[in-house]
């Protein structure tokens, strides 16, 4: 058994990371084997219900050999994410959103190849601004104060042995090689740094910032990820694939990134891998994220 972990995917901006052509090491993985996504998965993202679109990426996820887990973060649509089917699996509730792809709850302690993990997703979108509340934007993509009890309850039966965020702590942000580094509040940060005593976690991994690092702070050993996949090794720690980033976009072009760049086709894709739709054909939120530029928390 494995885990592997990886940043954001924004849907099908990202989600081709994990085709064969681009992840092979998958291809020898099975479904006692784990791809864990901190936050930002957007596949199930449509204001209304489930759409061919993601069907179709939902679908291809199930077909692929491992296991597919994610948490939530700030981009997602959280009414439909509270409202997939419960199930209990890994010692705690999660979220069916298809077979083999499951939703883990903020809150919740999993029991995942022999190693205590503990989630909470969520996080401020610095561009809510320009999104719809209710549609594109949801007042709990910040943990509510329940999320943060159940944290709190499932953090005092011990320490974990992951935690998996969408965000991280102040302290461990400003450590970020972030460009155009924000100076919003987050109150999600905040409320993180409270936890880190009680949750006492020996690794800890987030997304949201899209960039790649790793550290170690105060007995801790941190990775935030995007593009890379990273496994969780028992002894080694955090160990990165070395993946050639996909996605990435020089931070001084950022400006330059129209709202919306759809997937580029992977040379040579295997027949049903999930690609973006064309601009016209989805309807579209202008966000800083369209290019997948180095941004100060997404």
């Amino acid at each position: 058994m494995a885990i592997l972990i990886t940043g954001d995917t924004h849907g099908a901006r990202g989600i081709h990371r994990l085709s064969p052509e681009h992840f092979p090491e998958g291809e020898s993985l099975d479904r006692e084997d784990f791809v864990i996504i901190v936050g930002d998965f957007q596949v199930i993202y449509a204001h209304g219900g489930i759409t061919k679109h993601e069907e179709q990426m939902l679908t291809w996820l199930s077909s692929r050999p491992w296991t597919t887990l994610f948490i939530d973060g700030n981009h997602e649509h959280m009414p439909r994410l509270r409202s997939l089917p419960l199930e209990q699996r890994f010692g705690g509730r999660v979220g069916r959103a298809a077979p083999h792809v499951y939703y883990l709850l903020r809150g919740e302690r999993y029991d995942i190849d022999d190693r205590s993990v503990l989630c909470l997703g969520g996080a401020i979108s610095i561009d809510r601004h320009k999104r719809i509340p209710g549609e594109s934007w949801f007042d709990d993509e910040i943990p509510t104060e329940v999320d943060i009890m159940t944290t709190r309850q499932s953090a005092a039966r011990g320490p974990v042995d992951l935690f998996l965020t969408h965000t991280c702590p102040p302290d461990i942000k400003f450590q970020l090689p972030i460009h155009n580094r924000n100076d919003i509040s987050d109150p999600t940060e905040h409320t993180l740094a409270e936890l880190r005593p009680l949750v006492k976690p020996r690794h800890w991994v987030f997304g949201h910032f899209h960039v790649n690092w790793k550290g170690r702070d105060n007995g801790i050993d941190y990775a935030c990820l995007f593009d890379e996949i990273a496994l969780l090794d028992p002894k080694l720690g955090i160990i990165p694939l070395g993946k050639k980033p996909l996605t990435r976009r020089s931070p001084d072009q950022h400006h330059l990134l129209p709202a919306v760049v759809p997937a580029a086709t992977p040379a040579k894709l295997p027949k049903g891998t999930p690609m973006a739709p064309s601009p016209a054909a989805q309807t579209v939120v202008d966000t800083p994220s369209g290019g997948f530029g180095t941004w100060g928390g997404e």
